[in-house]
């Protein structure tokens, strides 16, 4: 563990490891509850976390009682947080490599690189890059109204036929590279 400095609080840690965290995603008849003016109005810090290796074990994801186990490495995490008063917001970085997600009995490699901006009024993505083997994707978009969420998402880019392994087993055969663009 390193800190570098007490204004902008900046962990380095060599391994961060995460046993049995359960998420829970409700949707359907009520509104959501979750309001992130608090958050942005009062806590006002800046932090910068960075592990060389992230193990996340025995997790349980949880979407409208339909329950999956998963698990997740990666490597290089770099993930920094800096609040800017303007809205206020926090301007958010945040990338990792060679990560692998087991969800659903499926092994997942890939890494990913976001640029975001966290406000009041939702979640701007600037720019993501995430990269399978030989697919790689970049967009931007945004997660507007807290109160009745909308995600808009724009995408460009290859994708390896054999990912397609990923959406179902019996797309293993899949060869050549698929041109993808989406609004």
């Amino acid at each position: 563990l390193s800190v570098s400095s007490l204004w902008h609080l900046r962990l380095r840690l060599s391994e961060l490891r995460i046993v049995r965290p359960r998420l829970e995603l409700v949707s359907g008849e009520s509104e959501s509850t979750w309001s992130p003016e608090g958050i942005l109005e009062t806590l006002k810090i800046s932090l910068r976390l960075e592990a060389s290796k992230v193990r996340i074990q025995d997790g349980w994801f949880k979407v409208n009682e339909q329950t999956a186990p998963f698990q997740v490495s990666l490597d290089d995490l770099d993930c920094e947080i800096r609040f800017d008063e303007k809205l206020p917001s926090y301007r958010v970085r945040f990338e990792y490599s060679r990560s692998r997600i087991f969800w659903e009995e499926r092994e997942i490699l890939h890494g990913l690189k976001l640029n975001s901006n966290v406000s009041l009024e939702g979640i701007t993505i600037d720019s993501f890059t995430l990269r399978r083997g030989d697919s790689l994707f970049t967009g931007n978009g945004h997660f507007k109204h807290w109160d009745s969420p909308e995600l808009l998402l724009h995408i460009n880019g290859l994708l390896d036929a054999r990912d397609l392994v990923l959406a179902h087993e019996s797309l293993s055969e899949g060869r050549g590279r698929i041109a993808v663009t989406a609004d």
